[in-house]
């Protein structure tokens, strides 16, 4: 699914509410798995660390979709349960270019799974996120600047996530977006032991996809690798300094 700085992801279009929807769903080969958990506080995505590299850039290319009517839709095979129960169909959205309503999301689940043949290959481009993974400090103080130059609104930083119709939607505006796929970039690459299992979820509450702890654990993360290995990017740690930066206590910190 991911090559390099891009994604690649099947097309459709269907209709929804009468109005014509894109829908990006991953190629076979893609390695995002993902489940649904519900809770007390609501809805939870959660993913394995061997998903969070493919899931940042399918974050990251929601945040600069520019087409109206979008959704990166999850559904089997890139559903795993969770425990014993299933896990719902997830829509992931740029809530900037509108969302579908609830009559739509019931629409959507009664054609799942989509049974309709792919209408081609897109190529999500991705190069800004190695650019600010590379360079978060960079990132980040551009980030705020831009913001800063925008006149203040309130929905820039509302996210949503909830469950109609047996469908899982997230959606957020695209600092939010920007803000996870970094969040989630930094603690998949961050793995260094042989967690690739399907069916490894990441269940401890610390790292449930889309939590807005996560974006502090990355951080976290970030500045202990640069604190124990000055100048090093996370790409060229070797092994044994992966397992001193991981570290049975570095998400607990």
């Amino acid at each position: 699914m991911q090559t390099g700085s891009s994604v690649r992801v099947h097309r459709r279009k269907i209709f929804l509410g009468q109005a014509p929807w894109t829908i990006l769903t991953p190629r076979p080969s893609g390695a995002v798995r993902l489940a649904t958990a519900s809770s007390s506080a609501g809805i939870n995505l959660r993913a394995d660390l061997a998903s969070l590299e493919g899931l940042a850039h399918l974050l990251w290319a929601s945040a600069f979709q520019d087409r109206a009517r979008t959704a990166i839709l999850f559904d089997l095979p890139f559903l795993i349960p969770n425990g014993a129960e299933p896990s719902s169909p997830i829509v992931l959205v740029n809530s900037t270019l509108g969302i579908p309503s609830a009559q739509m999301l019931a629409e959507l689940k009664a054609q799942l799974p989509l049974s309709t043949p792919s209408e081609g290959t897109v190529r999500l481009r991705t190069a800004g996120l190695d650019r600010a993974l590379a360079d978060p400090k960079t990132f980040e103080a551009k980030a705020r600047a831009d913001e800063d130059a925008l006149p203040w609104d309130p929905k820039q930083w509302r996210e949503w996530m909830g469950k109609e119709s047996g469908v899982v939607m997230f959606a957020a505006p695209a600092p939010v977006l920007r803000a996870y796929a970094l969040a989630t970039a930094e603690l998949g690459s961050f793995s260094w032991e042989s967690l690739d299992s399907t069916e490894a979820l990441v269940v401890d509450e610390d790292l449930q996809v889309f939590d807005q702890t996560i974006v502090k654990r990355a951080a976290a993360l970030r500045a202990r690798r640069e604190s124990l290995f000055p100048g090093r990017k996370q790409a060229d740690l070797l092994g044994p300094e992966r397992a001193q930066l991981w570290g049975p206590t570095a998400l607990r910190s």
